[in-house]
């Protein structure tokens, strides 16, 4: 497990915003999780001090991620050494506020190391409030995904072991659908499922339109409290549509 402190997702199978950023990205009353359209997590972050941040990603991560907290304006500059997950994690937790006191824990393991930041981040303003967790999002039309992850303990998720039961989900956009379970960043169960194809002056094609791609599948992959698990559904040409994908677990 990556982390980090103190510096910086049917036919053929085959098996294998200003948003506020609240207090993680599940709901803590149950056993839900749902990431709809442009709420793939790139980098989840908590913040260390008292006074809320403001997070700007604009021009859709080409050029700067301004974080603004206390009247201190911090840039990091995306595309020249920021350019995966692992470098905007290093760059996030080596923010500091007037007084020098770091300004956010940061959680990578709801993507993976290499997944690009440049030009794949969603463009918006988010809030993080004194002590909260929060997240910033890939956009689905650049990165073809729709994604939800499952905080370990130690990075604001539930304190409990738990299964993965059930993943389910309406994936919009066009082309080849795979869903991926990655725990730790490893693909721990996986499914490919071919879009439907659909007739054109006769001619069949398949992949070429817009279309739904709904999924509904029972799983048994035991989480423990200890373990960051993400679930991914990637489409073969896009996933700028509305949509999104679920998770249901059972604590232990």
């Amino acid at each position: 497990m990556q982390k980090f402190r103190n510096i910086l997702a049917c036919v053929l199978v085959a098996v294998m915003v200003i948003p506020a950023l609240g207090d993680g990205v599940y709901d803590k009353s149950g056993s839900s999780y749902w990431g709809a359209k442009d709420e793939t997590p790139c980098v989840r972050l908590k913040s260390l001090i008292n006074d809320s941040t403001t997070i700007r990603i604009a021009s859709n991560g080409y050029g700067n991620a301004t974080f603004t907290s206390a009247g201190i304006v911090n840039n990091i500059n995306l595309g020249t050494a920021v350019t995966n997950v692992d470098d905007f994690v290093g760059y996030i937790v080596a923010l500091t506020n007037a007084s020098g006191r770091q300004l956010f824990e940061a959680d990578g393991d709801c993507a993976l190391a290499a997944d690009q930041v440049f030009g794949k981040l969603l463009s918006t303003s988010y809030t993080v409030q004194a002590g909260k967790w929060g997240t910033i999002y890939f956009q689905g039309l650049s990165n073809k995904t729709y994604g939800v992850s499952i905080p370990s303990r130690d990075n604001g998720g539930p304190a409990n072991d738990k299964v993965l039961r059930k993943l389910n989900g309406s994936l919009g956009g066009t082309g080849v659908v795979t869903v991926a379970v990655y725990v730790e960043r490893e693909v721990k169960w996986q499914k490919t499922v071919q879009s439907p194809a659909y007739t054109s002056i006769g001619l069949v094609s398949s992949n070429a339109t817009a279309n739904l791609v709904n999924i509904d599948y029972d799983v048994e992959i035991p989480i423990g409290r200890a373990s960051d698990v993400f679930i991914r559904a990637t489409r073969g040409t896009d996933a700028n549509a509305p949509g999104g994908i679920g998770a249901t677990v059972e604590f232990k």
